[in-house]
């Protein structure tokens, strides 16, 4: 087997690499797998049950945009996390669309507390569109009260920007019969998406964030990446967890991945266009 390198002689394509995964701020092992130059039938697919692992970066990508468009001095960037994946694909796997127990969300992982949107769609479509849906709630959250407008939902939308809340996991399930959706007895052939945040946000009483110069107000162990409170950009432990999967996806012919090949596939992945969804519920 081929060893890319140590962290003596680190290649400079990896380090490009390693910079552009905390960018993203997702961690782990499971963003490695997924751009690493090896060849599809390496990575291991989840089809309709599970997020693959592009969908993963691509969720994470997508609340931290919305969440550096807050102008917030706080607020943290996500990054994926398993415990929170594998309770929220727990939940999905019911097929029934209600909100998880308090008890069901207490003591995942690292977090006492965990927070969750729900989300599903009849007609095609891709994780984002979750997002999208429970960001447009912003409408109807009034800033001077820190409520909801009358008669409006928007705890999606505060969740999303929450400020503490860092980690994200999420679960998707194509649903041959889904229940719970309040239109009739079942919707069938849904698309049902749950995504569980730590530490849970929405606290009665508390602010989504603090206004101010994004970055300003970041904790001590963060750094200021694109209006974000980021994880350091570079760690030993980042890199030697590099290495280790490179070396047991990679050919022992291959060669060193570059930056470029790393964005271009990236981009592509995460940009095919997908029919919108014909109809959509939160909850």
């Amino acid at each position: 087997m081929r060893n890319c390198g140590k962290l003596s002689d680190l290649p400079v394509c990896s380090l490009v690499l390693i910079v552009f995964f905390s960018r993203l701020d997702v961690s782990g092992s499971i963003e490695l797998r997924r751009f690493l130059n090896v060849t599809s039938h390496r990575l291991v697919k989840r089809g309709t049950n599970g997020f693959s692992e592009e969908e993963k970066v691509a969720m994470v990508l997508a609340h931290n945009e919305a969440r550096a468009k807050e102008g917030a001095a706080d607020m943290l960037a996500m990054h994926w996390d398993e415990a929170l994946e594998n309770s929220a694909q727990f939940h999905t796997d019911r097929c029934h669309f209600e909100h998880s127990t308090k008890m069901e969300r207490s003591n995942i992982g690292d977090h006492n507390r965990v927070g969750e949107n729900l989300y599903f769609s009849t007609g095609e479509t891709i994780p984002k569109h979750a997002l999208d849906a429970w960001y447009e709630e912003k409408k109807d959250y009034d800033f001077a009260t820190a409520i909801c407008r009358p008669n409006e939902v928007c705890g999606h939308y505060t969740q999303v920007v929450w400020a503490k809340s860092y980690a994200l996991g999420c679960g998707k399930k194509l649903c041959s019969t889904l229940t719970g959706t309040g239109y009739k007895d079942h919707i069938s052939n849904a698309n049902y998406i749950t995504c569980q945040y730590g530490p849970g946000g929405n606290t009665i009483g508390r602010p989504l964030y603090i206004d101010g110069m994004a970055c300003s107000m970041c904790p001590p162990d963060r750094y200021c990446r694109e209006s974000l409170c980021a994880l350091e950009a570079f760690s030993r432990a980042s890199y030697q967890n590099f290495i280790y999967v490179r070396n047991k996806t990679m050919d022992n012919s291959a060669e060193c991945i570059s930056s470029t090949a790393i964005l271009q596939e990236y981009q592509s992945r995460i940009s095919k266009k997908i029919v919108r969804a014909t109809t959509i519920k939160t909850r």
